[in-house]
């Protein structure tokens, strides 16, 4: 249903969001994200923030939706013919 929140699952539910603050994880050392390095890179937390902006700009933001946004694609018959 058009403007419905979805469950993890994919069945009707709702979800929480809750602002976090920006950080930076070396993945490939770092796995298990111990170590904040957004202050040694602060040009790379720019660059994705932007995007992050943009995008957001585009398909909308909690209940806010954005001009990018299109309707889900329905099948109606899965069975082959």
């Amino acid at each position: 249903m058009e403007g419905q929140k979805m469950g993890a699952d994919g069945s009707p539910g709702t979800y929480t969001q809750r602002q976090t603050s920006i950080a930076l994880y070396d993945l490939e050392n770092d796995l298990g994200e111990t170590t904040d390095c957004s202050a040694a890179y602060p040009e790379v937390v720019k660059r994705l923030q932007a995007s992050a902006d943009a995008l957001r700009a585009d398909l909308g933001d909690g209940d806010e939706l954005g001009p990018g946004v299109r309707p889900a694609a329905r099948i109606e018959n899965l069975r082959a013919k």
